[in-house]
């Protein structure tokens, strides 16, 4: 039987590690890479390397790869552990969830995006500087729009399909089908909405948010990726544990 090899790729990669899968044998890990988009590649646990990383969710990963077949190896690599990865209170830690959860519905492997690539470095960043459900909610909807469903906030048509988990599910669409029921949002929404999605996150200026508006456009949020990814998020469930 002819033994297989495992090929280097002459490439750096500078990635956030997004989801990690243990066995006996073997980490599997998802990360976003700033060169090719969504990696899964494979490493194997206990092997020695140079220095002592631990690779965690949210991890800032520079790394090199064997390829053997179709499966990507991890070779050398390090990986930066912010606070926000190794000091997540519980809230903290469900919205990164969340956020993960949403770039893996919405994002396919072999799509590469800079401006992805850099708000998950952002949102990593700012994740404990902020309240993490803004910075989530903030995050989210730039998301949709670097994803490629940018929502025309002037004209958009909002429907209430009905209610889950303690939130209203809603149909966002151009037309709304004849079975979803209207909901008119309030001129504020619509103005928030509109300063969530175009909110610079180098600014220094106090964002001024009403309770009842963000509220609102959470779960938007939450609908229009579930709409636009055909995906439930199941990682929201954790969310309305903690209220509001």
């Amino acid at each position: 039987m002819m033994k297989r090899y495992k090929t280097p790729i002459n490439r750096t990669y500078h990635g956030v590690v997004l989801k990690i899968k243990k066995s006996d044998l073997y980490q599997h890990i998802t990360v976003y890479t700033k060169e090719e988009g969504l990696l899964h590649i494979v490493h194997r646990r206990g092997k020695k390397i140079l220095g002592n990383h631990t690779i965690l969710p949210l991890g800032s990963l520079i790394f090199n790869i064997l390829k053997e077949e179709q499966i990507l190896f991890l070779s050398e690599f390090e990986c930066t552990n912010t606070k926000a990865t190794l000091n997540l209170s519980l809230d903290y830690f469900i919205y990164s969830q969340i956020f993960i959860e949403m770039i893996l519905s919405l994002i396919p492997p072999g799509v590469t995006d800079h401006q992805i690539y850099q708000l998950l470095c952002t949102y990593t960043q700012t994740l404990l500087k902020k309240d993490p459900r803004i910075v989530t909610i903030i995050a989210g909807w730039q998301l949709i729009g670097y994803a490629g469903y940018y929502p025309d906030v002037n004209y958009m048509q909002i429907g209430i399909l009905g209610k889950k988990k303690n939130r209203i599910l809603y149909y966002l669409g151009d037309n709304l089908p004849i079975n979803v029921l209207p909901h008119k949002l309030m001129p504020s929404v619509r103005t928030l909405w509109k300063t969530l999605l175009q909110y610079n996150w180098n600014t220094t200026a106090v964002l001024q948010i009403n309770k009842t508006d963000i509220v609102i456009l959470e779960n938007l949020l939450y609908s229009y990726i579930e709409q636009c990814s055909e995906k439930e998020l199941k990682s929201i469930n954790a969310r309305y544990e903690l209220g509001e």
